[in-house]
Parts: structure tokens; sequence; C-alpha cells
């Protein structure tokens, strides 16, 4: 039954997680055995819970916190019926645990059809790579369950992302990508029917590597719409946003040093994927600690002075807050420009005897309207802040107009001008 349909995808393709490409050495620190046990309660779900998605005009699947803010303005906005799949609850895509035991023959065999730098991914990352099987059959059964128009995605990149997109390309479905975050050139090609970037400088990236008849407008983020009403804040907080590769006594040392200097109030951020990372140490010295779960980050960086963060896309989410932000080396190694904010002149790169002067003249960390502008095409233009209204608009003329690139074009010229820029591939 699936032997032509898992022989025709490219599962490699598939799997380009975070930003790595499939010829690099990729490892999962996860076994099999928690895999399992941290999704054995919806293992069988499928057998006894009814799914609850809906049939929908427009489908949007978005798991995280940060795919569900750039949807949350579009949502507000589009007039056609949709369904929003916000978790992986559900019973068809959880079912992709079960069906995924249907794919290991095909694994075995592409395992042993690939090259040795391939077959070293696999090693590697058999169980992820026995997991997208099943979320190829998932993903299917859920497009035609909802049997949408148009399907709405904020990551480009993950293997369940990706599954639906190859899904929704072989079965016709119109497939739509607005960025939740900062990209850069390791993203894979982009291969959507109408792509909404942030600006020049992700067109730039991987942009141009579009699917042939498609569209990508330089929008700007709707992520930051909601931003607008935090403009206006009490910036009292000197700020250290955390990620991943950050070490905790060079936090801790910074902490330390601001305190010396009479900051009496830091506050830090750990990245969602943190959890309350080292929170008893930060609570216990007198430090507020800010959770992505219970505070927006355009909350967060409304309250602060100054930002500081490693390389990090939380600089741009603070430049267009005016919130003035500066790159402090948070890791034991340096970290590659790779979103080029050090290059274009949105932030300042800064050693620890430098922060304070910053604190003290934060006007000094603000970039050129310019620097931004490449970076966010609706920095002060007239659709800054509505830029989900913009998409919703476009998505419901898409449907109206059967899909007539003419007539979308027409549309968005007589309507916006030179404030949005578009390329035909």
């Amino acid at each position: 039954m699936y032997s032509r349909y898992f022989k025709d995808v490219n599962l490699f393709d598939i799997n380009r997680v975070n930003e790595i490409s499939y010829i690099k050495y990729v490892a999962t620190s996860k076994s099999f055995s928690s895999i399992f046990w941290s999704h054995f309660h919806r293992l069988f779900m499928p057998l006894f819970k009814r799914s609850s998605i809906k049939k929908a005009e427009i489908l949007f699947y978005g798991v995280t916190i940060n795919n569900q803010r750039s949807f949350s303005t579009i949502l507000h906005d589009v007039k056609h019926t949709f369904y929003n799949l916000d978790n992986n609850e559900d019973p068809l895509i959880s079912s992709y645990m079960l069906y995924s035991l249907i794919g290991l023959p095909y694994l075995v065999w592409l395992y042993f059809s690939s090259d040795e730098a391939h077959r070293r991914i696999i090693r590697s990352n058999r169980i992820v790579y026995l997991l997208s099987y099943g979320k190829l059959i998932s993903t299917r059964r859920t497009l035609k369950k909802a049997n949408p128009k148009v399907l709405v995605m904020a990551n480009d990149h993950s293997p369940m992302n990706r599954c639906f997109l190859w899904n929704a390309t072989i079965m016709g479905i119109k497939t739509v990508y607005t960025q939740h975050a900062s990209v850069s050139n390791e993203f894979p090609p982009l291969s959507f029917d109408y792509t909404f970037l942030d600006g020049q400088m992700s067109f730039d990236m991987y942009g141009k590597n579009s699917k042939k008849g498609s569209f990508v407008f330089l929008a700007g983020p709707c992520r930051y719409d909601y931003m607008k009403e935090y403009l206006d804040g009490d910036r009292e907080f000197v700020g250290i946003s955390l990620n991943e590769m950050d070490d905790f006594n060079l936090v801790k040392n910074l902490c330390i040093f601001l305190s010396d200097k009479g900051c009496t109030k830091i506050k830090v951020r750990s990245h969602p994927s943190m959890g309350l990372w080292h929170f008893d140490w930060f609570v216990n010295n007198g430090i507020d600690f800010s959770q992505p779960s219970q505070e927006t980050p355009g909350e967060y960086l409304s309250k602060l002075k100054l930002q500081i963060s490693n390389v990090s896309g939380i600089h741009l989410d603070a430049v267009i807050l005016k919130t003035p932000t500066v790159l402090f080396q948070l890791s034991t190694e340096p970290i590659d420009d790779v979103f080029h904010f050090l290059e274009r002149g949105i932030v300042k790169s800064v050693l620890i005897e430098d922060i304070f002067s910053y604190i003290m003249a934060p006007s000094k960390a603000i970039p050129s309207e310019s620097a931004v502008r490449y970076f966010v095409s609706s920095y002060q233009t007239n659709i800054e802040f509505s830029v989900g209204s913009f998409i919703a608009s476009v998505l419901d003329t898409l449907i109206e107009a059967g899909f007539d690139n003419s007539i979308i074009i027409e549309n968005i010229i007589r309507k916006f001008g030179e404030d949005i820029k578009f390329y035909a591939f």
C-alpha cells in the first residue's frame, strides 16, 4: 500500500532539522526509550479518541508558542473558514507513533541503498528517521480530514512541518509560509506556493531558491503586530536573554558584575526550550525570571532599558520595540554571526567593561532606520504592526480569486503600493 508512496519521498529532505543540511553529521540526544515513555499516553490515543479536526478552507499548523504568535493576528482577520491545529495531541497527529512501524522495512531499504555519508546520518538518527514514516502517514490523513484549500505554516524545517508540506504539495493543496523567527542560509530552499518573509535579508538568505511558479512577499513579520501595545513601556530593568548555547557560569558572572555596578533590577529570560533554567539561583539572588509561557517577548522587552544576549533573534525583536540591545558572548565558544546582525549594524558586540556605559547611554545601541528596514521591510511603513491583517487579506483573496495570481498582485499593488515588495518565480 505504501511502497510507492514511501519510495517517492526524500526522507533526508524531510529531516532537515534545526537548520542542518542533510550532508552534515546530525545526532539526536533522545533514545527510543525516552521518546516512547514521553509519548506513551499518546501511543494508543487514536484507538479510543476521536479527532477534533474539522473541515476548513484554510488549515493552520503551528505547535510552538512562537508559531502561534505569528498566526494570532492572521487568525483574527481572516474571513474564510479555518482550523488552527495548534498542538500534536490530536489522535490524527499522534497516530504517527503507531504508523512508524510500517516504515521499518523501508528504512532498512533506504539505508542499504544510500551512500556512506547518508548511512551515517541514518545510524545517528535511526529513531527520528523511523518516526518520519509515521509522520508522513499522519499528516496525510490530517489533510484528508480537514480537506483545506490552503495550508499555512510558520516553520519550514522540522520533520512534521516538512511532512505536511510534502503531502500538501502532492495533494494539490496550496501552501503558505510565514516566518516565525530569524533565518539563516542553512535553512532548506523555500518550497511553498506563497511565502511571506520579514524582509530583504531573509530573501537574500534563502528566498532566491524558491519553488518554481511561487511568489515571495517581503511583508514584514506578523509576529510583531501585537508589540504595538508595548511601545511605551516602563523601562526599569537590564535584561539578559538566554539561549541553549549559553554557559551558566558566564551568565552568573554577568549578573554579579551588573549587581556590583549598582543594577538592582535585573531580569533574565530563558529560551522557550530551556524551561526554568537555574531558576532557583536567579530568584535567590534577587533577579527576576521571565518565562516565555507567561510573558511575551514584547511585554518583557518593554520593561528593559538595555537588552543583553548572545547571538539571538531577540536582538531584532528588541530593535522593533526601540529597546537598546547589545551582543555579549555568554557561551564558552564564540558563535557565528548567523543572522548577520553584527555585519549589518543591527547590534554591537561589547565586552563586559563596556556594558555599563551602554546602560548609562543606551541610545548608542540604537541602529539606523535603513539597517532595520533591510531585516524588517514593514519597519516604519503603513503596514507596520498590521502585517497579519495584510496576510489575512491575501489568503482571502487567494480563495476568492481561485488562486489567480494576476488578481492577487493587482490587488496588492492597488492597496499597498511600494510598502510591499514581491518576487515571482
